[in-house]
């Protein structure tokens, strides 16, 4: 599978606790896999590891269109992170940061991806292309104004301005 990701006996610790312990996917572009499992268990720490967003140390194989993610160097995984991939994270108020307006997050999530800033109209669009309601006077908006639901689109759509969106997983 050169395009999508896939993990093959992957495992992670942190120190010398073992976090997960030979797990096995694949996701391929438009797909969507759900990984279940109580709190604690390893989900979000699977999604992570691999492209260096955890203090955890990864075993095994995490390939990403075509690229193996384990043993990369932090330089190399910032590449990928940066024009590869785009991250919606469980914690939408967290993710976000306070000070920022919907339009600043938006425009830096463009910018990490190698782009240029979108203009306002590119901005009205990915927020309608997430069922985000007003989405013109959502530009203006802090973080703390948004309900939870309305945050998680504008992070799905700060995400979808990179090149393909994968979703940590959600503790249910």
């Amino acid at each position: 599978m050169s395009d999508g990701y896939l993990l093959q006996n992957l495992s992670i610790r942190i120190g010398e606790r073992q976090i997960v312990d030979d797990i096995s996917f694949s996701l391929a572009p438009g797909e969507i896999v759900a990984l279940a499992g109580a709190s604690g268990a390893g989900k979000s720490m699977s999604a992570m590891t691999p492209f260096g967003l955890s203090a955890g140390k990864a075993s095994g194989s995490a390939m990403f269109d075509g690229t193996e993610l384990v043993g990369l160097s932090e330089s190399e995984l910032s590449k990928v992170r940066a024009e590869k991939v785009g991250f919606v994270f469980q914690q939408p108020l967290t993710a976000l940061t306070p000070h920022r307006t919907v339009r600043q997050h938006l425009s830096e999530a463009a910018m990490q991806a190698g782009g240029a800033s979108p203009d306002k109209a590119a901005m009205v669009a990915m927020l309608e292309a997430v069922g985000l309601t007003r989405p013109d006077e959502r530009l203006a908006q802090y973080p703390h104004r948004l309900s939870g639901g309305e945050r998680q689109r504008v992070l799905i759509a700060a995400a979808l301005g990179t090149i393909r969106a994968i979703s940590s997983p959600m503790n249910r």
